[in-house]
């Protein structure tokens, strides 16, 4: 009998765990026409072990999961350059920093050039630093399962850090090992890099220059509380929020996002996201330059959280509920989602960028006007 990993697309997050169990390299991660990676079995190769069926997360939700939290921080890095350079208030720096202390090893995305995101393996500051900042799109972390399992098996202290999906698959893998700690984000869902090659290419034809590299979010020139793209050409940078419309207008994400089980059934140790809200809670904690909510999830993530505390600044707010819906329900899916994909297949991303992410002549003009984002 087949294996039942690629029911469906929105059974599947795209994690490939599947493919680094199967013994005999019978899947194949393979992109569908959106971008998003799925499984493709080879029959003939197929031994019907179905280890691949056991070990997907999206099929066998793991009963031990982290659903309620111990505490909840809001966090700022007592180092301003630390957190300019970091999306949020730059706990991941201090959370990173202490692994890296005791000879630990660091997993993250990194954009490996402006077009594409993978997950790296760091064991320095410098290579670390890389992963700072946000990236919003699906990062492909096949490419480190092979190596994070052989510092485990070497008995190194490891970070992963990732979606709440990326990290319960790693958990399903890797989860026996007590070196291990898994710190994902509030995730809001992610669309394909094929869109955002797209975009990038988009501009490159608009300015008949080459990009030589992007920031996802801009916090040097813009606030914290603002989401602006920022992508630096030979001869100058453009800020634009057309991805990002596009981004939170919600068509462009992965069909599993909009059923995701792991927005509650998380098996990480700490959960982190901007603190969204926190000037209702400690409005004078909030300086605009980024404030990270970190929760704590279990034991393990409670001692690590202490051993960051002297690079922080830091109230508890675990009597406060946080106001990112994404900690309980998952995005929605767009009743025009299959319109849209209909007319960027079409129409290509300038088209869609006018009808859906808002963009018209006259709002394009407004924002040049106003604050030069195009």
């Amino acid at each position: 009998m087949v294996p039942k990993i690629n029911l469906s697309k929105e059974q599947c997050s795209g994690c490939g765990a599947c493919e680094n169990i199967c013994p005999v390299n019978a899947i194949q991660m393979v992109a569908d026409n959106e971008g998003f990676y799925y499984p493709s079995i080879d029959l003939e190769k197929c031994v019907k072990c179905k280890k691949c069926e056991k070990i997907c997360p999206m099929i066998c939700l793991d009963a031990s999961c982290n659903i309620d939290m111990i505490s909840q921080y809001g966090c700022k890095h007592s180092d301003e350059k630390v957190r300019m350079n970091s999306r949020s208030g730059g706990f991941f720096v201090a959370l990173s920093n202490m692994v890296i202390k005791y000879d630990g090893v660091v997993y993250g995305a990194v954009m490996i050039s402006p077009d594409r995101v993978e997950h790296i393996r760091a064991t320095t500051y410098k290579e670390r630093d890389k992963m700072c900042g946000s990236k919003y799109v699906q990062s492909d972390i096949t490419v480190i399962y092979k190596l994070l399992e052989k510092d485990l098996n070497e008995n190194k202290l490891v970070l992963f850090t990732g979606s709440p999906c990326q990290c319960s698959a790693i958990f399903k893998l890797f989860g026996k090992y007590e070196t291990l700690i898994l710190c994902d984000f509030v995730c809001h869902g992610v669309p394909s890099q094929k869109m955002w090659q797209d975009y990038l290419n988009w501009w490159r034809k608009k300015r008949k220059k080459n990009i030589l590299s992007v920031d996802f979010r801009d916090k040097q020139n813009h606030n914290w509380s603002t989401h602006v793209e920022k992508l630096s050409f030979e001869d100058k940078a453009i800020y634009s929020r057309r991805f990002t419309k596009l981004f939170y207008e919600n068509s462009c994400l992965r069909p599993s996002c909009y059923s995701c089980p792991f927005v509650i059934n998380r098996v990480s140790d700490i959960t982190i996201a901007d603190y969204w809200g926190i000037n209702d809670i400690n409005k004078g904690f909030n300086d605009e330059k980024g404030v990270s909510l970190v929760i704590v999830r279990s034991d393990k993530g409670k001692a690590v959280f202490d051993n960051t505390k002297d690079e922080l600044v830091y109230f508890d707010s675990t009597d406060f509920d946080p106001v990112h819906y994404n900690l309980k329900t998952p995005t929605k899916c767009p009743e025009h989602r299959n319109l849209f994909w209909d007319d960027y297949f079409k129409k290509g991303f300038g088209y869609v960028s006018r009808k859906y992410g808002g963009y018209d002549i006259l709002r394009t003009i407004k924002y040049r006007l106003i604050d030069k984002i195009n």
